[in-house]
């Protein structure tokens, strides 16, 4: 669920003045509900993960799939391509839906074999960010 907050000041008959400056605020949260017969914990569905490179036209992405029952929320996903690091395309909402797989656009024309590993950092239960590398499934 999405919880829109609207912050918007009342304008008053003492707040005409000529020259003033007025900010509305928007703040989102995203609400989870887990149902207490899921005892799988975040740290443990990351675990499950797979990623994968996935060619889109001349572009590639990176293909999570989550084969649990948690919906995983990222803050980044890299690609360790050698010594190098590609980082995915940031979007505003980098979540994994439970029992699906999503793609993460990244601004490569190939991927090299050196590339080998994924890390990504995730948001636990307590909104904090944990990091995870893992191997890079072909």
């Amino acid at each position: 669920f999405w919880i829109s907050i609207y912050e918007i000041p009342p304008v008053t008959k003492d707040s005409a003045a000529p020259a003033r400056s007025t900010v509305a605020m928007i703040t989102q949260l995203k609400l989870f509900s887990r149902p207490q017969a899921i005892t799988l914990t975040p740290d443990e569905a990351v675990e499950k993960l797979a990623f994968r490179p996935a060619a889109a036209g001349t572009r590639w992405q990176v293909e999570c799939d989550n084969p649990t029952p948690l919906n995983i929320s990222f803050s980044s996903i890299t690609l360790l391509d050698g010594k190098a690091e590609r980082n995915v395309t940031a979007q505003t909402d980098m979540m994994t839906p439970a029992f699906s797989k999503r793609r993460y656009p990244i601004d490569l024309h190939s991927v090299s074999q050196a590339a080998q590993q994924v890390r990504f950092h995730y948001l636990n239960d307590e909104g904090g960010t944990l990091a995870l590398t893992t191997s890079l499934r072909r």
